[in-house]
């Protein structure tokens, strides 16, 4: 590990008249697994390719902590690009050749075996979505990078390919501690494999939260399953004070409250007459979160 911390302070990035990413600032501990999440638009991609240096800002900086120089970085952003003609062992033995100056045979095989992508001979220009999403990650890794950032790695991956890149990119960072900034529309995925999150909206970071913190912010729901919901309603507005209650249909409540033990709350229904059938915590989901953060 050559750093210990990305430290992001006003960073700024205009197109013409449009700021896509407005006074952004935010630290990233080494070895973190830190998801982006943000609507089209958001100023992911932007802000992805500000921290590798694809584009530089016009306000503002990055800084590595901790290290004289600026650590080795794999990406994927956006569609990767690589020679139709060649197959995935002779796109990465070309890249191998640019860098470095030579082919490390034994490396490219280490990563096509990572991504599960064999070595064949098929073309690049005859390879699915899936595949060249896989070697692009392959191509991310190749050079064992102290940070990776993936733009959509999952994008046209089957439920099978999610899990195994999913698999991959926790491996990678439990084993080197390399640091992972990754978005995806699929937040039920980040959501398996992030340490931190940023929420970015217009171009503004609107959080960033660990993942335990982000657990104690989520709204714990108790439903409420009964005979009779806006009786079960007026029995608990009467016994408790300042109840969030929501009546969802005939038998289910909604219940806002970390305060009152559900045993209470079904002792109390059930003295007056009221037939609970269950009670269930309903955690807020990643997604509700988000919608929530950015105002949908």
């Amino acid at each position: 590990m050559t750093f210990q911390s990305i430290q992001v302070q006003d960073l700024t990035k205009k197109f013409g008249r449009k700021t896509v990413v407005d006074n952004a600032n935010f630290n990233i501990a080494a070895g973190e697994i830190c998801a982006v999440i943000g609507k089209n638009g958001a100023g992911k991609t932007t802000l992805f390719k500000l921290l590798t240096e694809q584009l530089f800002p016009n306000k503002g900086h990055i800084e590595f902590q901790g290290s004289f120089e600026r650590p080795s970085i794999g990406t994927l952003i956006e569609n990767p690009v690589f020679f139709p003609k060649f197959s995935a062992y002779h796109n990465l033995a070309y890249f191998s050749k640019q860098i470095t100056g030579s082919i490390d045979k034994e490396r490219i095989q280490e990563v096509l075996d990572l991504v599960e992508l064999e070595n064949s001979r098929r073309k690049f220009e005859q390879f699915s979505l899936g595949m060249k999403q896989r070697l692009g990650i392959a191509l991310a890794l190749l050079f064992k990078p102290d940070l990776l950032v993936l733009d959509e790695p999952s994008n046209g991956l089957d439920p099978e390919g999610v899990r195994d890149i999913r698999q991959i990119l926790l491996k990678v960072n439990r084993e080197r501690r390399t640091t992972i900034i990754v978005s995806s529309h699929v937040l039920t995925e980040l959501e398996e494999i992030a340490t931190d999150y940023i929420i970015l909206n217009e171009g503004q970071i609107v959080e960033k939260v660990s993942k335990d913190k982000l657990i104690d912010n989520m709204v714990k729901t108790l439903v409420i399953k009964v005979d009779a919901a806006k009786q079960a309603a007026t029995v608990l507005n009467e016994q408790f004070d300042a109840l969030d209650i929501k009546i969802v249909d005939d038998t289910t409540l909604h219940l806002s409250s970390d305060d009152i033990p559900s045993y209470d709350i079904n002792r109390r229904l059930v003295s007056k007459g009221i037939q609970v059938h269950s009670l269930t915590i309903q955690n807020e989901t990643l997604e509700d979160y988000f919608f929530e953060k950015v105002g949908v």
